[in-house]
């Protein structure tokens, strides 16, 4: 099993969030969030490393994605997203 996500979006979520069940340099090494956003014509990446027990993270479920390779340990987390209605799909971007 892969301890990495590739590049993906959540498809139509208007939010996706990830709540750290473990702390990064204690419980594992690697694992990192990424994040892609633009800023006009100038794209960004944000990078979460440093996650502790209890930390949250949020992001537009629209914007690209992936958690790197876990080094060693085990990173735990749970990740909810919030979606627009019932009818809310992949193909309603």
């Amino acid at each position: 099993m892969s301890s990495a996500l590739s590049w993906h979006h959540d498809g139509a979520t208007i939010c996706t969030m990830a709540v750290a069940l473990s702390t990064a340099g204690e419980q594992f090494e690697g694992g990192e969030l990424q994040v892609r956003d633009r800023e006009g014509d100038m794209e960004l990446l944000h990078t979460v490393e440093d996650l502790r027990r209890g930390d949250v993270v949020t992001w537009r479920g629209w914007d690209l994605h992936r958690v790197r390779p876990l080094r060693s340990g085990r990173r735990q987390v749970v990740v909810a997203e919030w979606w627009l209605g019932p009818n809310c799909s992949e193909t309603d971007e």
